[in-house]
């Protein structure tokens, strides 16, 4: 049997190559052009009270996917990975 930190770094290595968007479809994150949402972090389902749009954006940085939330008081973000561990 492979020993935990393998097994960890496989799951890590996995995510990563999914893609934000199959890891939000596959959480239960709906989207598209208006933004994701509902947050993993906060439960937001859009940015603020007149702001309807949804509280997620995903955009690519140093040739990485990231992904933020722009819901009120929240500001969460990060990898693939991130958003992961978040759902």
């Amino acid at each position: 049997m492979k020993d935990s930190s393998y097994v960890k770094d496989f799951a890590f290595s996995w995510v990563g190559m999914q893609g934000l968007e199959a890891i939000a479809g596959a959480a239960g994150i709906q989207g598209g052009r208006h933004g994701w949402g509902p947050c993993p972090v906060c439960s937001a389902t859009r940015r603020g009270n007149e702001d309807r749009r949804g509280p997620l954006v995903f955009y690519q940085r140093e040739g990485k996917e990231r992904w933020k939330c722009h819901a009120r008081d929240c500001g969460a973000g990060g990898s693939a990975a991130a958003l992961a561990a978040a759902v």
